[in-house]
């Protein structure tokens, strides 16, 4: 019974430090992606694209969501806090404004990597 138990135990500990590392990378693909969308919805925004801008920001706000789940992060509060705002920004028109808190949120992701 004993070797039943340090079996089981042997076993759970090797899947527990197999899986860590995807977790980190799953992170890191969230920074990534928030990162990438970000950019897009900048360029989007400085052309006057406001509708595609909102889609990209929208995009970001999600990753920076789930990395956000995955990790407490200072920054990654303050990107998505410049997101929301970027996106409210856009709707109502004010797509220079938007592209100021995007800009803001962009550095906050690059911060937090």
């Amino acid at each position: 019974m004993k070797t039943w138990t340090k079996t089981a135990a042997v076993v759970g500990l090797a899947l527990g430090l197999a899986l860590t590392p995807c977790i980190s990378i799953a992170g890191d693909d969230h920074l990534e992606e928030a990162i990438e969308d970000t950019n897009d919805a900048l360029n989007l925004g400085r052309q006057g694209e406001a509708e595609k801008f909102i889609e990209h920001a929208q995009e970001a706000l999600e990753h920076a969501e789930a990395l956000l789940k995955e990790k407490d992060n200072m920054l990654t509060k303050a990107a998505i806090r410049d997101l929301k705002t970027a996106i409210e920004q856009a709707k109502a028109g004010k797509v220079s404004e938007a592209v100021e808190a995007a800009q803001l949120a962009l550095g906050h992701l690059k911060h937090a990597k």
